[in-house]
């Protein structure tokens, strides 16, 4: 009782320090900002008291954010304006788009996972994109494509000065669609696209059609800063479409912005966005992650399996140690020595093939912490993805502990997954089973599995 006692409160300072730490670095990081970037300080006066915007089922958008030194994509699903404020003051992005398509997993699109329920299309919206670098013309073209598509019989819903070079005109999509299957039904919506654009473009209407095209498309999200212009993408209704382009732009708020000249140079700008992500990650995704596994069972073989051992919290030459008596006891051969990113953490693999009755004796006779899991055991042998970004790399050879006893059976499979990996290895000449690995794409959610499909080995997988 006292043991466990003593475990959850470990834990609860662990969390406490953890969750301080993060909100002391997000306010250095914002003040750091600042200094660098004058026109932050508009950006946030803006975003903390405007009223905002969201699309229709927003739970179901792919959000992303433009910085002042690359691209984020939102891993969360915005449900309401709390939410999307929130993570417009963390960042001050200079520009937010949002999918205009509705996806069941908006956050995992086209992600590392190869389940179909990440990239599961729902249905996309009517949109039109308008560009012109004379807005007088573009305000003309967006008049003209209202006038077509009402003869159609489409009705406007929407008229969005993107807060720079145009319009977004948004129509009710009258097309009805009963298609189950997501892949069949997002091509129909490319198709039925494409000969409405068709039909448009032969009426000399100019417009952007790849945004109608493209059902992965990305547009500005009204009520947010245009900062090239700083303009706020701003939604107007069709009377005012009607007035000249000068009348229109004295009703769209402007927020000042810094000319880049006077803005942070380049490796400022970098090392803020770096420090923050950085941050993120170590609060957000220390415990979450998608990587490729490989079991220690060997194929081809009735109950036969290879040696995983893994070690945390142990100083090098104390696991090395303790490889070495395992290898004199029970007459292992070489051990193939792999360090992970994180502090004193180890993986050993033995390739020779073991009865479960005797590597449960191997396992209990060891310091690994995986001693007392006597079920199939598994070596991450990819990066760490996170919403596609890669947050650490595959376990790093490191050494290989020689054995004596290396002409005992060994795995065909496993022998070959070293040899992928670029290392040298003994020749042995007794292999066992077939040269098929049992490899698992897992997703991690809170350190624990939350999702585990089996997958067909492919050497791409550690990179």
């Amino acid at each position: 009782m006292l043991k466990k006692s003593l475990y959850f409160t470990h834990k609860i300072r662990e969390f406490l320090r953890n969750y301080l730490v993060y909100y002391k670095l997000i306010k250095a990081v914002n003040k750091l900002n600042i200094l660098f970037n004058k026109s932050d300080k508009e950006l946030r006066r803006y975003y903390e008291n405007c009223e905002l915007y969201l699309p229709k089922d927003s739970k179901w958008r792919h959000f992303r954010f433009f910085l002042r030194d690359g691209v984020i994509k939102i891993n969360d699903q915005i449900r309401d304006v709390k939410t999307l404020r929130k993570y417009l003051l963390r960042y001050l992005p200079t520009a937010v788009f949002y999918s205009t398509s509705a996806w069941l997993n908006p956050r995992k699109i086209g992600s590392l996972s190869p389940n179909l329920t990440n990239n599961l299309f729902l249905y996309n919206d009517l949109v039109f994109d308008i560009d012109n670098i004379n807005l007088e013309d573009a305000r003309k073209d967006a008049i003209n494509l209202i006038e077509i598509m009402t003869k159609l019989g489409y009705n406007l819903e929407s008229i969005r000065f993107t807060g720079a070079k145009g319009f977004h005109v948004f129509f009710k999509d009258k097309t009805k669609i009963n298609i189950k299957d997501p892949i069949k039904r997002e091509l129909y919506y490319k198709e039925k696209r494409k000969e409405l654009l068709n039909y448009l473009l032969k009426n000399n209407i100019n417009l952007d059609s790849s945004v109608t095209l493209n059902t992965r498309s990305i547009i500005r999200l009204p009520c947010t800063v245009n900062c090239k212009t700083g303009y706020v993408c701003t939604e107007i209704n069709h009377d005012e479409l009607k007035k000249p382009i000068d009348e229109i732009l004295e009703n769209v708020k402007r927020i000042k912005i810094v000319p880049k000249s006077m803005i942070g140079g380049d490796a400022e700008a970098k090392f803020i966005r770096n420090l923050r992500l950085t941050i993120d990650k170590y609060q957000n995704q220390i415990y979450d992650y998608d990587a490729y596994f490989i079991s220690n069972k060997v194929l081809g073989l009735k109950d036969r399996y290879v040696v995983f051992l893994r070690y945390k919290n142990e100083i090098f030459p104390k696991v090395v140690e303790d490889i070495k008596n395992l290898q004199k006891k029970f007459n292992l051969n070489d051990a193939y020595l792999f360090k992970t990113e994180s502090k004193d953490e180890y993986f050993a693999l033995c390739l020779k093939t073991v009865q479960k009755n005797k590597l449960i004796k191997i396992l209990k006779n060891s310091l690994a912490i995986n001693k007392n899991n006597f079920n199939d055991q598994f070596l991450r042998i990819s990066s760490k993805y996170y919403d596609e970004s890669k947050i650490a790399k595959p376990p790093i050879y490191i050494k290989t502990i020689n054995s004596d006893s290396n002409d005992s059976h060994i795995s065909n499979a496993h022998l070959k997954f070293l040899i992928d990996k670029g290392m040298k290895v003994y020749r042995y000449k007794n292999l066992h089973g077939n040269t098929e690995l049992l490899t698992y794409f897992d997703k991690i959610k809170n350190g624990r599995i939350s999702e585990k499909r089996k997958v067909i080995y492919n050497k791409l997988y550690l990179q």
